[in-house]
């Protein structure tokens, strides 16, 4: 009896054993990737943004990922103040306590991470956070992913081939 729940034990933790073996290497991974991101601080007048590099993991979209140049988040602004009004249209989780994106451009900072996409388009997904907040400080640093919040986080993608932006997305309202 006494081998046999011996066995039986060994036969439960196997399962809990590879749990904790991939848990483990899954934040040690992650864990080490999050430090070495370094994003180039770009700033003018009118935008603040930080250029994550193709080796950041922070957003996988697809086997393809490219570092975007300053001449790829400039034309990537202008289209944010000429289209998106129009891409904003109803105003989802914005007004009362939440700004209106467009008419506060200058108030987000941005996060800029490019990938191609699967018709071989380049596309910006552009991460954008209210300056004031907290997470505003280590926007360089990391991606900033902040459930609710409204209006003060949102994110959209611009086709830089197309010249179009697209896939508004504005955060829920806790």
């Amino acid at each position: 009896m006494g081998q046999e729940f011996l066995n039986e034990s060994q036969n439960n933790m196997k399962p809990l054993f590879i749990l904790i073996i991939a848990l483990s290497f899954t934040l040690t991974v992650f864990g080490q990737q999050d430090s070495t991101i370094s994003a180039v601080h770009y700033k003018t007048q009118h935008f603040d943004c930080a250029i994550f590099p193709s080796s950041s993991w922070a957003l996988v979209f697809g086997q393809k990922r490219f570092t975007p140049n300053k001449q790829d988040i400039d034309t990537a602004e202008t289209a944010l103040k000429v289209q998106l009004q129009c891409l904003n249209t109803p105003q989802i989780n914005q007004g009362g306590d939440c700004p209106v994106i467009h008419k506060n451009l200058r108030k987000y900072s941005r996060q800029y991470f490019g990938y191609v996409d699967s018709a071989g388009h380049r596309i910006l997904y552009i991460n954008c956070v209210w300056k004031s907040d907290d997470s505003y400080k280590n926007f360089t640093k990391s991606f900033i992913d902040v459930m609710d919040g409204c209006s003060f986080y949102w994110h959209v993608r611009f086709d830089l081939d197309a010249h179009k932006l697209f896939d508004l997305y504005v955060n829920g309202r806790a």
